[in-house]
């Protein structure tokens, strides 16, 4: 401050700064770590919005605030965009499989539901599409002999079945859209391992941040 001839308190005058501002030296950034966490983990999911980010934080014993994370996460311009959806009861929720196949006939579809039977039990009604693997014969052989109602939606009204739909556009969005399959086989593991994440990584807010699988 006395290069020019002057002292600190006439400088800082002349300079119209306060002596606090002129001795203000910036904190360390407590938030590099958890920063990168946020990143990496929006990076790998990128479906995964700023709720979700902050249930898989907690699942990892990371104990943080949720503006905090939310803030971090804005900061970074990690948005993403969602269309809004109608909500389905949750009664009318039935558990699902992901079957990777060329094509899946109606007996395909059959022996799907008979392996899930054996860990979930019978459903008392199946809310499909009208795909030909549910309106034919094998399917109401199926269905008549296990003494489950077939409720198919009307052609053209997906959102009579919204529940699926809004799983299918998280398949496709998380999965399907960001790999693409050289072949079956590589396409199996792969979304297969995108259900396990669906169903035993991914913690649910509606659920008390459990995931699918613990709350079964």
């Amino acid at each position: 401050m006395m290069a020019w001839g002057l002292n600190e308190r006439r400088a800082l005058r002349v300079a119209h700064m306060s002596a606090s501002a002129f001795r203000y030296a910036p904190r360390p950034d407590r938030n590099v770590e958890l920063r990168r966490r946020i990143v990496t983990l929006a990076h790998r999911h990128k479906r995964y919005g700023v709720g979700r980010i902050y249930l898989k934080l907690r699942q990892a014993g990371v104990l943080v605030n949720y503006k905090r994370v939310e803030q971090l996460y804005q900061d970074a311009a990690l948005q993403v965009r969602r269309r809004k959806r109608k909500k389905v009861p949750i009664g009318d929720r039935q558990p699902l499989a992901v079957e990777v196949e060329r094509g899946i006939s109606g007996c395909g579809a059959a022996r799907v539901l008979d392996r899930l039977v054996l860990s979930r039990g019978l459903p008392r009604v199946l809310h499909t599409d009208n795909g030909k693997e549910f309106c034919g014969r094998a399917m109401l052989d199926w269905a008549h002999a296990k003494g489950v109602t077939l409720r198919l939606i009307e052609p053209g009204k997906p959102n009579q079945n919204a529940y699926i739909e809004r799983f299918n556009g998280r398949l496709r969005g998380e999965c399907l859209n960001e790999r693409w399959f050289p072949n079956l086989l590589q396409a199996r593991a792969v979304i297969e391992t995108w259900r396990f994440e669906y169903n035993e990584g991914r913690p649910k807010k509606a659920l008390g941040g459990m995931t699918p699988e613990a709350y079964a």
